[in-house]
């Protein structure tokens, strides 16, 4: 009875928190971008913080030039995204692959298209108590 009742405190603190896990979606995190832009300009490398809710995908962009709101969807494993920068609407569209997502992007106002690769960055572990 008694490795009954740890078994199931155990189970107890472990299974909420992979569903939790489980339940974030595979969009959700800080992603490192690389931005090739059609025509020969340099690289340019950005970031977006992202947060999933079943297919809605909400979050923030940020890049040398600041930072802006996005919007999209993701229909495994295609994702949709808006980043609406002032005037300007970045609209992203691709596939999460391998752990990154490859797709291409266009800011019509500007004239500007091109391709984009991104990986997700790795979270720092929390330091431990009292160190």
């Amino acid at each position: 009875m008694k490795k009954l009742a740890i078994l199931v405190c155990v189970l107890g603190l472990t299974v909420p928190s992979a569903f939790a896990q489980a339940s974030k979606g595979p969009m959700t995190g800080l992603w490192k971008c690389t931005l090739k832009i059609e025509g020969g300009a340099p690289d340019q490398q950005g970031e977006m913080d992202l947060k999933q809710d079943g297919k809605d995908i909400k979050g923030t962009g940020s890049n040398s030039g600041g930072s802006a709101p996005i919007k999209g969807t993701f229909d495994d494993p295609n994702f949709k995204i808006v980043v609406q920068g002032g005037d300007s609407e970045w609209n992203i569209d691709g596939k999460l692959t391998g752990g990154k997502l490859v797709g291409t992007f266009a800011i019509a106002a500007m004239q500007v298209k091109g391709g984009i690769e991104c990986s997700q960055a790795e979270s720092a572990a929390a330091p431990l108590a009292g160190t």
